[in-house]
């Protein structure tokens, strides 16, 4: 015994679905966009240690042209990441 159900309740079912989809949709593409915003503020450690490389390289450049001395430089150089709350 296998009935169709009535047309009404098709389309409530119908309707609950789209809605159920729509708010899913929704809350995902709120989720995406706000970690987005929030990763995007971060500072990234492979830039701040990119330029502090560069900083360093340069500074050792116009110095001994020694590998020892490049690699104390850099070490010298670099500053820890601080962060402060204002």
């Amino acid at each position: 015994m296998n009935e169709t159900p009535h047309p009404a309740v098709v389309a409530r079912r119908r309707r609950l679905h789209q809605l159920r989809v729509r708010i899913a949709t929704g809350v995902v593409g709120l989720f995406i966009a706000i970690f987005s915003v929030i990763y995007a503020q971060q500072p990234s450690a492979a830039k701040t240690t990119t330029t502090a490389n560069r900083v360093a390289s340069s500074s050792s450049s116009t110095g001994s042209s020694s590998t020892t001395s490049s690699s104390s430089s850099t070490s010298t150089t670099a500053t820890p990441m601080t962060t402060s709350q204002s």
